[in-house]
């Protein structure tokens, strides 16, 4: 039941993304981004309903996990229709008037006159509703695929060209056998902000020793897919020098569905070198507070996508009890995360496209290594220069 639910959603977002496109309307503002979201979740909601349903007969937590998406997914079922239906409105009245428009008339208007129905009242009202709908239905599902990792859903995979494309999880290993080209300046960057720049604030205790009451600084990495954030991640996370100037380093890959208990749990892990023997939530975060209180700890976050600032707040509690001068390092395509997460403007680093001497030094490094002859390595060179 709850799988044809959600099957139906995914059509619906499908559609709406289609006739936004065909059509060139746009009813709310960045609605490819929030769609992309949308179809997103629901797609990481499919690949566990088939399980929750099997389980829902024993466990009560998961019946309940269930009526919460059925509820969200009904709900969503009919603002998507509102919206649907709205587009083609907006549609038919776009035709009706590109009809008459090409009719002979006496006066011309010009072409980049926005059409007044575009503006009209009704149109700012249902475009204002739907729009504040969609982003309280968008905080419901986000609770719901938070919930997935907690009660440890099996993932189906069978889902034809529909299935979950799972991101494969990433570790701070380098492989040196390749040199990195174009970063050096960004590594050296990072690496400066890591190990320098105004510390957490503190309050005094009443002793001699000093609390952080705000959070370590943190330095986000972003830019699109593929484009180094991880890599530069892994270079400076492998740094001898930084590697130096912290008690512990950390890394964790986050990814989807977030879960901030998971999270906690491989930052322990880490911290102690042996998985957490805790399950509940409340102990996971106490024992984390515990290891990490007084150390100067270096954190990878790798591969962040969640927008919501509350998902992290019982994170954040434990990693405040870290000594002054620990450091978060975040990677992420989106610089609306960076901010979520509480990254400043001036510590949001923006990985750039590599030069073309870069990108040639690359190609010649992976594809003519295992080429000896000179002559016909200068031939690719001079061919890459004709281009």
């Amino acid at each position: 039941m709850a799988e044809a639910i959600v099957s139906t959603i995914l059509e619906q977002l499908a559609s709406i993304l289609v006739e936004q496109t065909a059509a060139e309307v746009r009813l709310i503002s960045g609605a490819e981004e929030e769609v992309e979201n949308l179809h997103r979740r629901f797609h990481l909601i499919k690949a566990v309903v088939e399980d929750a349903e099997k389980r829902q007969m024993k466990e009560n937590a998961v019946r309940v996990w269930l009526d919460d998406l059925k509820h969200a997914s009904y709900d969503m079922e009919d603002v998507l229709d509102e919206w649907n239906t709205a587009i083609r409105k907006l549609q038919m009245k776009r035709s009706s008037r590109d009809t008459n428009a090409s009719q002979p008339v006496r006066t011309v208007r010009p072409s980049f006159i926005i059409p007044s129905y575009w503006f009209s009242p009704g149109q700012l009202v249902r475009r204002h509703d739907i729009a504040t709908k969609i982003k309280n239905l968008d905080k419901k599902v986000d609770n719901i695929v938070r919930d997935i990792n907690a009660y440890g859903f099996i993932i189906s995979r069978e889902h034809g060209s529909g299935e979950v494309a799972l991101r494969p999880s990433t570790t701070s290993f380098l492989d040196e056998s390749y040199e990195v080209r174009g970063r050096e300046h960004l590594q050296i960057k990072v690496a400066n902000l890591l190990m320098s720049g105004s510390e957490s604030s503190t309050v005094s205790t009443g002793g001699s020793s000093q609390v952080p009451t705000q959070l370590p600084i943190i330095i986000s990495i972003t830019g699109m897919g593929g484009i180094g954030k991880t890599t530069l991640a892994r270079l400076i996370f492998n740094d001898n020098v930084v590697s130096a100037h912290f008690d512990k380093k950390i890394w964790v890959c986050v990814s989807e569905p977030f879960d901030d208990i998971r999270i906690a749990k491989a930052i322990l892990e880490s911290l102690e070198g042996k998985a957490p023997d805790v399950v509940e939530s409340q102990n996971v975060l106490m024992q984390l507070r515990e290891s990490i209180e007084g150390k100067k700890f270096f954190l990878v976050l790798d591969d962040v996508w969640t927008e919501e600032p509350q998902n992290w707040e019982r994170l954040w509690g434990c990693l405040r009890c870290g000594s002054k001068g620990s450091r978060i390092l975040v990677t992420t395509r989106k610089v609306k995360v960076a901010i979520a997460i509480g990254t400043t403007k001036s510590n949001i680093i923006p990985i750039e496209l590599l030069s073309d001497e870069d990108c040639w030094s690359i190609f010649s490094q992976v594809a003519l290594s295992i080429r000896s002859d000179i002559e016909e390595y200068k031939k690719f060179e001079i061919l890459v220069d004709k281009l």
